[in-house]
């Protein structure tokens, strides 16, 4: 963790300081954070929660902003709890019990319900998104009414009263309604912290037919079990599932969800913190272009299979057909689920692929260089195609997580001028076209332009943190003096 964990440390201790506590403990995992806090005894857990709950997530986010792309610790849900006048001992024995603690894992399957068992699924996913609408009403009703805001607390109120109401769900675990309303309220959270990242914020929106991916449960045994090897849902029963691979760990919740009219489960494990890898002592930049996929700094090229460029002529039919369908009928939704079967193919084929190559970089090497790019405002010109189909913001968030866990380091540099800067002196091309494909310079560096382009991404990792952000105005501290040239490209 290093200096995240100190910074998150001391912003913690900053906002227990205005309300006269003191944090006599702390353990701070990747993906969670315990606090032992000293408080009043006026106080109760639930006010300690609320004033130290998303400080430290905010500030540091605002310090780093690498970390606006990754996934808030504070909006997963938290827990606080009261435990009198605790000694040192027992705080010392509990945070020693926290070192090395469990990390949570997600394993996903593929469901296979049979054709009668199918519309079960259906059903409670359909009945849990018309409760999500609900409550999102009163949400935007109250805000813009009455100005003021239904609190978390208050939310999972409805949940016995639409069980106790409705006849759809009357069947249904309550476990599952509540998920649904834990689901609405991390909605605005992820709404400020698009406005926080400079983003579009998007207010959390109404959810149409097949627009609601799923539901899910709270707990282990308490609505869902594993029978044998198949999960046995709550109002639903045991589910044929395709293991893809072995579980690991406790399992804690479970998630099931539905794509392109394929069911999936998503089993969250609580496992151990998986130990650094050995030191290789190698590092490697990374130039993610677009006639390939990426241009490594030792000059491998890593050709891309191009996912989506293969499936434009296959989807010309089931279009064409849809067009022609009788709107809101049955054969039309079943071509639009055919329809949707294609591109899901091909993110998973993206995705498979980015995960190999991640994992591969991961093993090999201790310092992993990328240019810290902005895929939204690129992916509106002419090249957005291929700028989206290459999934460059997954492979990045890809290579944080396991390099995360892994004690490896992924640095992301300032991109200015990295394909137009010669890497041996360090003069730049004026006139670089992006078809100009060869950097040819008078100290003697020939080289393609992708290659050159990642040694200096290197180079510039070499120098510079995590998260460091170039100086404003003059020369950049990672780069070496500037010279202007002429591009040039050999004959």
């Amino acid at each position: 963790m290093g200096d995240g964990a100190r910074d998150c440390r001391a912003l913690s201790e900053a906002g227990c300081h205005d309300h006269g506590w003191t944090i006599e403990d702390s353990a701070i995992q990747p993906d969670h954070v315990h606090l032992f806090i000293r408080a009043w005894p006026k106080d109760s857990a639930a006010d300690v929660l609320k004033a130290v709950q998303g400080v430290p997530a905010h500030e540091l986010r605002a310090k780093s902003p690498h970390l606006r792309e990754t996934p808030s610790l504070w909006t997963r849900p938290s827990f606080a709890s009261t435990a009198g006048n605790v000694s040192q001992g027992t705080i010392r024995r509990s945070v020693e019990a926290q070192e090395g603690m469990e990390m949570f894992q997600a394993f996903v399957s593929r469901l296979d319900p049979g054709a009668s068992q199918r519309r079960r699924p259906e059903a409670v996913r359909e009945t849990c998104r018309r409760f999500y609408n609900t409550p999102l009403r009163r949400r935007k009703d109250a805000s813009e009414l009455r100005g003021v805001s239904i609190t978390k607390t208050e939310q999972p109120r409805p949940v016995e009263v639409e069980k106790d109401t409705s006849p759809y769900a009357s069947g249904i675990h309550s476990h599952i309604l509540r998920a649904v309303v834990a689901d609405l309220d991390d909605a605005p959270r992820a709404s400020f912290r698009r406005v926080e990242a400079g983003e579009e914020p998007g207010y959390p929106r109404f959810k149409g037919r097949d627009r609601f991916a799923g539901f899910g449960f709270k707990e282990y045994g308490d609505g869902f079990t594993i029978d044998g090897r198949r999960p046995k849902l709550s109002g639903i029963g045991r589910i044929a599932v395709r293991w893809h691979r072995a579980l690991e760990g406790t399992i804690e919740t479970a998630r099931i969800s539905c794509r392109a009219g394929k069911w999936s489960v998503s089993l969250a494990c609580a496992v151990e913190g998986p130990g650094p890898l050995p030191e290789t002592g190698k590092e490697i930049g990374v130039d993610v272009g677009l006639l390939r996929l990426a241009t490594l700094s030792d000059g491998a090229p890593v050709e891309g299979p191009r996912w989506y460029r293969t499936i434009p002529r296959e989807l010309r039919v089931p279009r064409r057909k849809i067009s022609r369908a009788v709107l809101g009928g049955r054969d039309r939704r079943e071509l639009v689920r055919r329809l949707r079967r294609s591109p899901a193919e091909v993110a998973n084929a993206r995705k498979d692929f980015l995960n190999k190559f991640a994992d591969e970089l991961i093993k090999r090497l201790d310092r992993i260089a990328l240019e810290d790019l902005r895929v939204a405002a690129p992916a509106c010109g002419r090249f957005a195609l291929s700028i989206l189909d290459a999934g460059r913001s997954y492979l990045v968030s890809r290579l944080a997580h396991k390099a995360e866990s892994a004690g490896r380091e992924v640095v992301l540099v300032d991109p200015a001028y990295t394909s137009k800067t010669c890497s041996g002196c360090g003069r730049v091309f004026e006139h670089l076209s992006p078809s100009d494909r060869w950097i040819s310079c008078a100290c003697g560096v020939s080289l393609d332009r992708d290659h050159n382009a990642a040694i200096n991404i290197l180079q510039r990792g070499r120098n510079r943190p995590l998260g460091a952000k170039p100086l404003a105005g003059g020369v950049r501290p990672e780069a070496a003096p500037l010279e202007w040239v002429r591009s040039v490209t050999p004959r």
